[in-house]
């Protein structure tokens, strides 16, 4: 089910177009790895929101849609490490930082699951 909230976008509000819920997480940071065969490019980002399907985190360096990178982070009381692909959906920069937004390529059931989990709890607090 959508969570369908308006947006604003350019001064007009516009419909959420996420499929899945996102929900803070603070105090973690997330690893990041250009994909296989672009150049060793890392940096450790902090990271805004989750979902099931991605995530929102403030970046240094700049990444390009629909590039693919590698990310490993863990949820906060997870037992699971989570490495996966992503590809950057979208971007932008606001007084706050460049922020990047990334869809998980497959995840594996454990690392869904500690994902599902974590979003889970947040929606009840």
């Amino acid at each position: 089910m959508s969570s369908a909230r308006p947006t604003r976008q350019g001064g007009a509000h516009v419909p959420e177009r996420r499929e899945q819920i996102r929900v803070p997480m603070d105090n973690v940071t997330v690893e990041v790895y250009t994909a296989q065969g672009a150049p060793a490019s890392q940096e450790v980002c902090p990271v805004v929101n989750v979902s099931i399907g991605g995530m929102l985190f403030r970046a240094a360096l700049r990444y390009e849609i629909d590039q693919f990178v590698r990310l490993t982070f863990a949820p906060p009381e997870g037992t699971v490490s989570i490495r996966t692909d992503a590809r950057v959906a979208h971007w932008h920069v606001s007084a706050e930082g460049k922020f990047v937004g990334v869809q998980f390529g497959a995840l594996g059931a454990p690392e869904s699951a500690s994902i599902a989990a974590y979003v889970e709890r947040m929606q009840d607090n």
